[in-house]
């Protein structure tokens, strides 16, 4: 039977990725410290496409800073992002690839992307495009992902 105010231990070796959602000093410090992933979002009165990337250039950054001075290197922390409007992922492969380059150049290194339509009913071409990014797009990025890897090396 259970034993009352004791904490199980995880069940899986070696344990599951624990990822923290923060978008602010208090969460990334909790974040830095503890966790293996760092997800952020554009965020409340984020309007345009420019100010999601400019508010996530300034958390990745804000974040790095933090998690650098306590100690820990950032490179060893996945960071993530979630997209959702005013980013439109799945409006060409072409918007996607752009749109994946430009987080990676902040130091995003994992997406979470919402459901064909889920944020645009009328945009039916939503799910062909989606179609084309996981058997086009996707792998491109990993065969270029794998190009790096052999590159650095040698």
């Amino acid at each position: 039977g259970a034993v009352a105010g004791a904490a199980a231990a995880p069940r899986h070796r070696p344990r599951p990725p624990t990822p923290v959602a923060a978008s602010g000093p208090r969460l990334w410090a909790m974040a830095g410290q503890f966790a293996d992933g760092w997800s952020s979002w554009g965020g409340y009165g984020v309007e345009t496409e420019a100010d999601f990337y400019a508010v996530t250039a300034e958390r990745c950054e804000r974040f790095d800073e933090l998690v650098d001075r306590q100690g820990r290197h950032p490179e060893t922390i996945r960071h993530s992002v979630v997209c959702f409007p005013p980013l439109t992922p799945w409006e060409s492969p072409g918007y996607f690839t752009e749109m994946v380059g430009r987080f990676r150049s902040l130091g995003i290194d994992e997406f979470v992307l919402y459901w064909p339509g889920s944020w645009r009913r009328d945009a039916h071409h939503e799910q062909h495009v989606f179609e084309q990014v996981i058997s086009e797009v996707i792998p491109a990025f990993r065969a270029e992902q794998t190009n790096d890897a052999i590159e650095a090396g040698t």
